[in-house]
């Protein structure tokens, strides 16, 4: 009797267990991962969006940048590594003080709007990067760039968000 209830726990536990640690496995790996290529895609990512430097764009386009990665950390709630070396790189780059640039636009949503057509596409990049540097994506980010790319009249991004979680 009780000997057959302890043999059978103990038959159950070994996939579970197996699952679990099989998970934690994937998930350590992903963000070993992103850890390592990290910096490799802040340094490609802000030559490819800033060819000439964060400091040859207007002040208006680096205000607001600034503002949809500072978007990505408080949606999240926390300030990854790579998302930190994505801001300390932007802002070394830039010869406006944070306060400036924060001072400039009231809302993300707001300097998006005020934007060109080629600024917005530059600002909504600066987004995605920073929401896949976390190393995923999460709903609420998804949905807020999607929100952001309508009001815009930008077509829907959801390729870029991807090739961006992939590193690639």
């Amino acid at each position: 009797g009780r000997l057959a209830g302890r043999s059978l726990i103990e038959v159950v536990a070994i996939p579970i267990y197996t699952l679990w640690n099989s998970l934690v496995c994937l998930w350590m790996m992903r963000q070993a991962r992103v850890r390592a290529l990290g910096p490799h895609l802040v340094e490609s990512a802000l030559e490819a969006l800033c060819p000439d430097g964060v400091d040859a764009m207007p002040l208006e386009q680096q205000s607001a940048c600034l503002m949809a990665m500072r978007k990505v950390a408080l949606q999240t709630g926390a300030f990854h590594p790579n998302v930190r070396l994505l801001l300390q790189r932007y802002l070394e780059q830039t010869s406006y003080p944070v306060e400036t640039l924060l001072q400039h636009h009231e809302t993300l949503d707001a300097a998006v709007m005020a934007a060109t057509p080629g600024q917005r596409r530059v600002i909504l990049e600066f987004f995605a990067l920073g929401a896949a540097l976390e190393g995923a994506i999460t709903r609420r980010n998804r949905r807020y760039l999607k929100a952001l790319q309508r009001s815009a009249g930008e077509p829907p991004a959801d390729d870029r968000l991807d090739a961006y979680l992939r590193f690639g």
